[in-house]
């Protein structure tokens, strides 16, 4: 897609001391689905900008003189919903254990860069009036194994997840295709939980599946919530 500039446009705001046409006689847009392929565009100079880059490779592009940019929006932060409504969900005490189970400083050292930052709230903190909820979700696997027990998941089957009334306790996890850490992410949420004996599996959707099997689907009891910082690497100059 390219986008050419209007040559008689001339109502910019003055707060930004410009008038007359934009400066960029231009801009193209390249569709690239696959993130290494955004990355290696970008590096090859086939690209100025390239949006939702791997955050694995950032070092190569900072050694490289690329500029990083990781903005971050006034909204949710990036994390899951629950449907309250959907087993095993349903019960407070679980949805409490998965918040209490997860460790999201090893997921920020293992997925992610220094350029992301721990959340404190369900919104940004870059939101006003923002309020510092973290002692209500930090990690704390010795509560979150309490409340399953409280919630009757005393039970254990062969593979050691825990069990109630014949059910074992676990749940799918389908990692948004919109965010390229999203599936390490889910894998390190799997390990931290099947400490806990929940069985989380994970599976990668392409968007349309993804769309179809969680957004769409009032069954599918966690959506990932991707309102949250995103990454872009800039070329040199």
């Amino acid at each position: 897609m390219r986008l050419v500039r209007r040559e008689d446009y001339d109502w910019a705001p003055e707060a930004l001391g410009a008038s007359g046409p934009a400066r960029l006689a231009a801009i193209t847009f390249t569709v690239l689905p696959d993130d290494t392929l955004r990355a290696s565009a970008a590096r090859a100079g086939q690209t100025d900008l390239s949006y939702n880059v791997n955050p694995q490779v950032l070092d190569a592009f900072t050694e490289a003189g690329f500029v990083i940019e990781v903005p971050r929006y006034l909204g949710f932060v990036h994390g899951y919903s629950l449907r309250t409504k959907v087993a095993p969900f349903d019960d407070v005490r679980v949805r409490q254990a998965v918040t209490r189970g997860i460790d999201r400083a090893e997921i920020l050292r293992t997925v992610f860069t220094d350029a992301w930052e721990p959340a404190t709230s369900w919104s940004q903190a870059g939101v006003p009036e923002t309020t510092d909820l973290t002692e209500l979700f930090s990690y704390d696997p010795e509560l979150a194994a309490t409340l399953l027990d409280e919630a009757g998941w005393t039970g254990r089957n062969a593979d050691g997840f825990r069990e109630k009334d014949g059910a074992e306790l676990g749940f799918t996890i389908y990692p948004t295709p919109y965010l390229t850490g999203s599936v390490p992410e889910a894998e390190l949420i799997s390990q931290h939980l099947g400490r806990l004996g929940i069985r989380v599996a994970t599976q990668k959707l392409d968007i349309p599946t993804w769309t179809e099997r969680v957004t769409n689907n009032p069954e599918q009891g966690v959506n990932e919530v991707t309102r949250a910082s995103w990454m872009s690497a800039r070329s040199p100059g």
